[in-house]
């Protein structure tokens, strides 16, 4: 059977392209764990409370994540494919991830999002839907 892409952690491998910036080289450390995404999922919904299945950097909560706000800017600049200002359900965990990953091993933010996580997210999330949000309660 074809190698699902979600795996465990291993080293990253950086490289320097022509233009200076740093790109990402697939390895298994930058794929994502069915956890990982469930987790990010579970914060999206947080931060979607209103169910409109898209935030802004603004009401995204990314800076829980301890990383600079320059960082998270620059790393949401690259999910948000539409330019539009806001992400949906995946663009929001592919954020969490480049921002978690980033910051624990201390690497530059990479040129482009790598294909294969966003494609990891993708089957994660169809393993596991995403979570509604709960609804304000309302007592009349």
């Amino acid at each position: 059977s074809p190698r699902s892409s979600l795996q465990s952690p291993s080293r990253p491998r950086p490289r320097a392209s022509a233009r200076g910036s740093y790109e990402m080289v697939w390895t298994p450390w930058w794929s994502l764990r069915q956890s990982d995404v469930e987790a990010y999922q579970r914060m999206f919904a947080a931060a979607d409370w209103r169910g409109e299945g898209k935030v802004t950097l603004h009401g995204s909560n990314l800076e829980r994540l301890g990383a600079p706000a320059s960082v998270v800017a620059q790393i949401w600049r690259l999910v948000d494919a539409d330019n539009d200002g806001a992400v949906d359900a995946d663009q929001y965990s592919v954020a969490c991830h480049l921002l978690a990953r980033c910051q624990q091993h201390r690497l530059p933010v990479p040129a482009a999002v790598p294909p294969k996580l966003t494609r990891a997210v993708a089957e994660a999330r169809q393993a596991a839907p995403l979570l509604q949000p709960t609804p304000p309660a309302y007592d009349p």
